[in-house]
């Protein structure tokens, strides 16, 4: 009798939010800043339709490198439409949409990142290694790689989840699951950024390279006009005047 009350205490106890949860009901907005994420939303859904419409109707722009920017559009949707679920919760106080907003809740901003560094390494080996480049990436291997490693990302950030040391019922946001997705999100924006000042300096010295006169000042041209009535010129002289 003792053990059974000593389990149930014992799942009480483990149901119950920690002190580095944060219950998702709890936060308020205010009206302004409703309205604000409001217009933000509709905004960022407009511009990424546009990106993704463009590109899947255009055959011109079917190239690894446009496939990476409307991924990266279809998951920035994606991440607006958490804000909106997120403003589900914290409004209308639905506990089905806090579920999904828990589980969610930091994979999309992580998915993101990750295939934002994608198309920038997608870019520093067209610089860097052009011709082994045009030979060996693919339209297929960019989804296959999109996909799979979105994916695996998922299945990492939410690993707290489905392996049990938490769960999704207690509507709440873990801070130290944040803290954790925080260093990965940091580390994907450095290697971001490292990237394109790699390929800043890569396609500057591509450039000095093969063009050694590129920042030459440029030629000036006058204009004359001597008179409204001119003589046609003369084509075989090679001494054209134009004005």
């Amino acid at each position: 009798m003792n053990e059974t009350n000593s389990t149930a205490n014992d799942d009480v106890v483990s149901s119950t939010p920690s002190y580095f949860d944060v219950p998702i009901m709890a936060l308020s907005l205010t009206f302004a800043q409703i309205v604000f994420r409001l217009c933000v939303v509709i905004v960022g859904m407009l511009l990424n339709g546009v990106v993704i419409l463009v590109v899947s109707c255009s055959r011109q722009l079917r190239y690894p490198r446009h496939i990476f920017w409307a991924a990266v559009s279809l998951v920035d949707c994606l991440f607006l439409a958490q804000c909106v679920l997120e403003l589900a919760v914290i409004v209308n106080h639905d506990r089905l949409a806090c579920r999904f907003n828990v589980l969610l809740a930091f994979t999309d901003y992580s998915v993101l990142l990750l295939f934002l560094s994608l198309a920038a390494f997608d870019r520093y080996l067209a610089v860097a290694f052009y011709e082994r480049y045009k030979r060996s990436v693919t339209n297929r291997g960019v989804v296959l790689l999109l996909l799979g490693t979105s994916t695996l990302t998922i299945a990492v950030v939410t690993s707290p989840f489905w392996t049990g040391f938490r769960s999704v019922n207690t509507c709440t946001i873990n801070l130290t699951q944040m803290h954790w997705v925080f260093i990965w999100n940091s580390i994907l924006g450095i290697v971001c950024v490292v990237l394109h000042v790699t390929i800043f300096v890569k396609s500057r010295a591509i450039i000095r390279k093969h063009f050694p006169n590129y920042r030459q000042p440029p030629i000036t041209l006058r204009f004359f006009n001597h008179s409204s009535v001119r003589p046609p010129p003369d084509l075989n002289s090679g001494n054209l005047i134009f004005s």
